[in-house]
């Protein structure tokens, strides 16, 4: 019993370990929120789902003004939102450096391998009468983590700009 206890305990930690916690902020309606963000980098996304990141110019009571950010500066193209149009907006962090992949690779992996090894002890204490290939096994699983993160840490490393906290939403 303790052996099965062990084992749930350490493959529940090992996931909730692993696993972001996401925290939704619930932003309000208050356009004096966006237009206190003059001079902010920002994302926008409007109603007929067109998504904007750069730096906001100006703001009024019934639109603001952008300057549009591409994936290596801010351009020379501004662009206006009227407010009735706007669905909602975000400040935001804009990353002109080119995609830290290695560095994400780096990171999936050994969060990966970090997995594997866990998972592998659980299986160990919760399974002592097991194969004699244990040491095989255990090898395996650092292996196939390792692998696993190496795979999430390409595809969903961060890149490109990224919205922060949400300001306003209609």
């Amino acid at each position: 019993m303790l052996k099965k206890f062990t084992f749930l305990f350490l493959m529940a930690f090992t996931f909730f370990s692993l696993t972001p916690s996401v925290i939704f902020a619930k932003a309000s309606g208050d356009w004096e929120k966006v237009k206190s963000l003059v001079n902010s980098e920002i994302a926008v996304n409007t109603k007929n789902g067109d998504n904007y990141f750069g730096k906001m110019i100006s703001a009024t009571d019934s639109e603001i003004v952008i300057q549009i950010a591409d994936k290596t500066s801010l351009t020379n193209q501004n662009t206006t939102i009227q407010k009735d149009s706007v669905k909602k907006v975000w400040n935001a962090k804009l990353n002109f450096k080119p995609s830290a992949n290695a560095k994400n690779i780096a990171i999936g992996t050994g969060v990966g391998a970090g997995a594997g090894i866990g998972i592998g002890i659980g299986l160990l204490f919760a399974n002592t009468d097991g194969p004699e290939n244990r040491d095989a096994i255990f090898a395996a699983m650092i292996a196939g983590g390792a692998a696993a993160g190496l795979a999430l840490g390409y595809f969903f490393g961060k890149k490109g700009h990224k919205k922060l906290d949400m300001v306003y939403k209609v």
